[in-house]
């Protein structure tokens, strides 16, 4: 049978582990609800230059694929 003195010690450990995870979690919700709300927003936006705007992000497509390829190997 286990001791009280070493189960209660690390059944404080597991409530605080548990309040951080749950902590972040909390702030990683609200952050992807700010950036998504604010992306949104900004997508729905009419402006009038989107010429070259495919075109660049194709290329940071291929940019970034390219550097990610060179730090896998």
């Amino acid at each position: 049978m286990a001791d009280v003195s070493t189960v209660v010690p690390f059944s404080i450990a597991l409530v605080l582990a548990i309040g951080h995870v749950t902590a972040l979690a909390f702030t990683a919700g609200l952050l992807i609800l700010a950036a998504t709300a604010e992306m949104l927003g900004e997508a729905h936006e009419v402006s009038e230059g989107t010429r070259y705007t495919a075109a660049f992000f194709i290329g940071g497509f291929a940019l970034f694929t390219l550097v990610a390829s060179y730090f896998e190997g």
